[in-house]
C-alpha cells in the first residue's frame, strides 16, 4: 500500500455533491499536485485530509495506519483526533498568521500549545507506572524489610558465598580471640552478600515524577526553540523574527505560514493555491521555499494553479474536474499530452500556460 492513500472519497454539502468518489495515493517524499478548475473539489479534497472536513464516505490511510473509514462507527476522542491532525500541515491561501503574535511565536505556538498535553501524558503514564509498583509489592511476599529477594543470583555465587561463611565460622571456633578488624571485615562481607541477595524496591515517588515532567517541559520549550530558529533560516527571515505580520510582504507571511505548518513536524505537508493572493513578484519567493522542500524529500500535495510550477516540481498531477479524479499521470505527459477534453479546455484557459 502507498504512504497515503485515500479511496472513494465522497464529500456533500446538503444536497450538493462535491467529492463523488476520488482515490488518491503517495508514495513517501513524493510530490502530488493537485490542478482543476474552481469548484472542481480540490481545496475540499485537501480539507478531508487534514480533518477540516468530515467525508459522508471513504477511508484515508497514511503510514499504514488508518486514520478514518466512514464505513465503521466509532466516535473518537478529542485527543484522538488531534494526534491525527498532526500527522498533516496545512498551509492555507491567506496566510491565516495571528497579528497579534510576533513571526517567532507564529511559527513556535503550535507546537509550545502542545506541551501541556504531552507533558500530561508523561504525568499519567509515570502515575501508572508508580500505581503498578505499588500494587506489587503489595503482593509480593518475598520480600525483607522493603528489599526483594533476587531470582537472578546464580548458584555459583550462593556456593561463593556460603563457603566463605563456613570458613569465618571455622576460624571462630578454632581462633581464642577475634580481632576487631576480622569482625569489620565480616561485617562488610555480609552487608556486601546481602546486597547480592535482595535489590531495593524502586518505587516512583511524586515529586520524582513532578521533577522529571517539569523537566520533559524545560527540555521541550529548548527544543521548540531552537527548531523555530533553524525554520526562520530555512526561510529567510532571520531579521524579522520579532516583526509583526502587518510589517511583512504578503511573500514573508506565506513563508512564515510555510514555518509554522512546519513546525509540528508533520509527514505530509498540504498547501492549498499557496500563492494566489500574492502578486506576481512575490510569487517567485515562496516557490522556491517549496522546491527546497522537494530536495528535502518531503511528502507534499499542493493545490495550484502555477501549471509551470507543478509541472516542473510534481511527481505527479492529478487534474480534478466535477468532483472527480478526471485525469493523473506523469507531470510532462498530463500537461504536454492531456488525454481529457476537460483537461485540454483547462489547460488552454490557463493564462500561465504560454509559459508551460
Amino acid at each position: 500500500m502507498a504512504y497515503l492513500q485515500l479511496t472513494n472519497i465522497h464529500k456533500n454539502f446538503g444536497s450538493t455533491q462535491v467529492l463523488k468518489g476520488v482515490d488518491l495515493s503517495l508514495e513517501k517524499g513524493e510530490v502530488l499536485s493537485i490542478i482543476g478548475s474552481s469548484g472542481s473539489g480540490k481545496t475540499t479534497l485537501l480539507r478531508c485530509i487534514n480533518f477540516l472536513e468530515t467525508p459522508n464516505i471513504g477511508s484515508m490511510v497514511l503510514d499504514g495506519e488508518t486514520l478514518f473509514d466512514c464505513s465503521v462507527n466509532e466516535k473518537e476522542s478529542s485527543a484522538q483526533l488531534r494526534e491525527k491532525t498532526l500527522n498533516f500541515g496545512m498551509v492555507f491561501q491567506s496566510f491565516n498568521l495571528f497579528p497579534q503574535y510576533t513571526v517567532f511565536k507564529n511559527i513556535t505556538l503550535a507546537p509550545t500549545l502542545l506541551i501541556k498535553h504531552d507533558a500530561k501524558v508523561l504525568r499519567d503514564k509515570l502515575l501508572q507506572e508508580r500505581k503498578e509498583q505499588l500494587a506489587k509489592k503489595a503482593q509480593n511476599g518475598s520480600t525483607v524489610g522493603g528489599k526483594k529477594l533476587r531470582t537472578d543470583i546464580s548458584e555459583n555465587d550462593l556456593l561463593v558465598e556460603l563457603e566463605h561463611l563456613k570458613a569465618f565460622k571455622t576460624r571462630l571456633k578454632s581462633a581464642e580471640k577475634i580481632s576487631a578488624e576480622d569482625v569489620n571485615e565480616e561485617l562488610n562481607f555480609l552487608s556486601t552478600f546481602e546486597n547480592k541477595l535482595y535489590e531495593e524496591e524502586k518505587i516512583l515517588t511524586v515529586k520524582e515524577i513532578n521533577k522529571q515532567v517539569e523537566e520533559f517541559k524545560d527540555r521541550r520549550k529548548k527544543e521548540i526553540a531552537e527548531y523555530g530558529e533553524e525554520l526562520l533560516a530555512k526561510i529567510g527571515l532571520v531579521e524579522k523574527r520579532n516583526s509583526y505580520p502587518c510589517e511583512l510582504s504578503g511573500g514573508q507571511q506565506q513563508r512564515v505560514a510555510i514555518a509554522r505548518a512546519l513546525a509540528i513536524k508533520p509527514k505530509v505537508l498540504c498547501f492549498d493555491e499557496p500563492t494566489s493572493a500574492l502578486d506576481p513578484e512575490l510569487t517567485g519567493e515562496v516557490l522556491k521555499v517549496i522546491r527546497s522542500l522537494k530536495d528535502e524529500g518531503r511528502t507534499m500535495i499542493i493545490v495550484t494553479h502555477e501549471m509551470g510550477f507543478a509541472k516542473h516540481v510534481s511527481d505527479k498531477i492529478l487534474f480534478m474536474a466535477d468532483g472527480v479524479v478526471e485525469e493523473e499521470g506523469d507531470p510532462v505527459q498530463l500537461i504536454e499530452n492531456p488525454r481529457s477534453e476537460k483537461l485540454k479546455a483547462f489547460l488552454s484557459n490557463v493564462s500561465e500556460k504560454e509559459e508551460i
